[in-house]
């Protein structure tokens, strides 16, 4: 049994795929492609879905959790008595 053109195409694809996963990990992938679609998105004027939306606005609320500096814990002193 030998495998046609459309099958031969499909491993090839596959193939690709699993390369470039291993070496791009698939988080890189993913904030690639939010990446992209937010630019795409903002040149055609088209809003985001609600579901993008939320990934986006939480995307941004993390990033700024660690941009922020943490406050210094205000160091525990012992009472005299």
């Amino acid at each position: 049994m030998s495998l046609d053109e459309a099958q031969k195409k499909k491993l090839r694809d596959v193939a690709i795929g699993d390369i470039v996963n291993g070496k791009i990990p698939i988080v890189d992938q993913l904030a690639a492609i939010r990446k992209q679609l937010a630019i795409v998105s903002e040149a055609l004027k088209v809003p985001f879905d609600e579901d993008f939306k939320a990934l986006e606005d939480l995307v941004a609320a993390e990033k700024e959790k660690k941009e922020t500096p943490a406050k210094p814990k205000a160091k525990a002193t012992k009472k005299s008595k």
